[in-house]
């Protein structure tokens, strides 16, 4: 078993990313890069240097038709990889990742949503065409994903994983009530609510499965047009009014943020060997064994 490192990590999800890339051009799907993965293609042609994930969209029609072949077992994957998401009943979250099952995450920061590294696609849904009503929903959309991720979540990460203290207490205070809250019923609520709009009738679209802190909506003309940017060492897919989306999303997208506004999930990964691979529990006791290990040698 092998700890990753940050360049690790990426170069790991690069791999994911490939795979699926594939699947898609073979399938003639469309994809497209967004939110920091964008960025880091525009700013720095791959990774932003402190980041450690990857977000894909898919024009929900897209998304839609990737669900109905991964069903019907019409896409090949690697032995490792595999597709999960509250809709194909292998994961709480209500949109797809791709997940390596080989690289595992520490077990104390593990949530249900991810015991594995991944990469997140996420469907890009229609919006009502008059903008409050796009801006009620999209409202809804985010009170509904922080609520199933607070309920879903250790109380420590609550806390601990929130940008700022305020955030965590009062995130800590919201789970209180959802234990008696079930919830299944408020992803599939989630769900829905983000597949009431036609895509192909719509005025603007969004990321309702995962609504930004900023809570936009786009113009949907800002996706008509595909165009490829450099990541790393690949072509990728963006959409030609990325430019409009990022500047929605971070103001002045080129300038570098202060480093205590650089965000990352900060993954414990570790690469399995061949033995361990499938055997979770297995893993997740050699993983806590041996940072039981490290703490002892640290309190010495």
């Amino acid at each position: 078993m092998k700890k990753l490192n940050l360049k690790e990590i990426q170069n790991e999800e690069l791999k994911i990313m490939k795979e699926f890339i594939k699947i898609c051009n073979k399938k003639s799907l469309k994809y497209y890069l967004n939110g920091g993965t964008l960025l880091g293609a525009v700013r720095h042609k791959g990774f932003i240097p402190w980041d450690d994930d990857i977000d894909l969209f898919m024009p929900r029609p897209d998304y839609n038709k990737l669900l109905d072949l991964i069903r019907n077992k019409k896409v090949l994957l690697d032995d490792n990889l595999e597709f999960t998401s509250k809709e194909l009943n292998n994961n709480f979250a209500p949109f797809l990742k791709l997940v390596n099952k080989s690289i595992v995450l520490n077990i104390e920061n593990k949530e249900k949503l991810d015991k594995y590294l991944w990469i997140d696609i996420f469907p890009l849904d229609g919006m009502p065409n008059d903008e409050k009503k796009c801006k009620k929903l999209i409202n809804k959309s985010f009170i509904l994903s922080h609520l199933y991720v607070t309920k879903l979540a250790k109380f420590k990460n609550v806390i601990n994983g929130s940008h700022t203290k305020k955030a965590g207490i009062i995130k800590a205070i919201t789970k209180v009530p959802l234990f008696f809250v079930n919830e299944n019923k408020i992803i599939e609520k989630h769900m829905q609510l983000s597949k009431k709009n036609n895509y192909n009738e719509a005025k603007y679209v969004s990321n309702l499965m995962w609504p930004s802190v900023q809570k936009q909506f786009y113009k949907k003309e800002l996706f008509d047009k595909e165009i490829e940017l450099e990541f790393e060492d690949i072509k990728a897919k963006a959409f030609s009014g990325y430019d409009t989306y990022l500047r929605q999303n971070y103001g002045d997208y080129m300038k570098l943020p202060p480093e205590n506004k650089r965000y990352t999930h900060s993954l414990d990964a570790y690469k399995l060997d061949k033995n361990e691979i499938g055997d979770e529990k297995n893993a997740s006791n050699n993983i806590s064994s041996r940072n039981g290990k490290k703490a002892k040698r640290i309190n010495k």
